[in-house]
């Protein structure tokens, strides 16, 4: 009897013990530690002659991945930014998300994409493309 009192002590105890360890992490936790490791590991990295990406992030209040990223060159030029030419823009990443397999449970929660390009010369902001929801469904 003191035996089996015993094992069943041990048995509750590991079970307990198991159930707080395993700390339960929430999706939007998943997104801010894998931008913040990304942006560690990977960041800045030249995409191709005239783009730099500079980090990523994830703001929880508002569920957005943020994407930073600093131009040159030929594309660092403020004219070419034109209403049109952000729309067109707007539309490959749009394009690009619905299509995307990498992205899917991040769609299916909701998750929000924020693009954001900037002069590397002067610092200014030259497009800012925020994608939702209710532009990806």
């Amino acid at each position: 009897m003191k035996k089996n009192t015993i094992i069943r002590i041990l048995a509750i105890a590991s079970f307990v013990t198991f159930f707080i360890s395993c700390k339960r992490t929430t999706f939007d936790d998943k997104i801010s530690v894998d931008t913040k490791e990304f942006t560690q590991k990977n960041c800045p990295q030249e995409l191709d002659s005239y783009t730099r990406m500079d980090s990523m992030s994830y703001d929880r209040k508002s569920r957005t991945i943020n994407y930073y990223y600093a131009v040159k060159d030929l594309l660092d030029v403020d004219s070419i930014y034109t209403e049109s030419t952000i729309e067109d823009f707007r539309s490959d990443l749009l394009e690009d998300i619905r299509t995307s397999i990498p992205l899917k449970e991040h769609k299916e929660e909701g998750i929000s994409f924020r693009y954001v390009y900037v002069s590397s010369t002067r610092g200014n902001v030259l497009m800012d493309i925020t994608l939702t929801k209710e532009d990806y469904d």
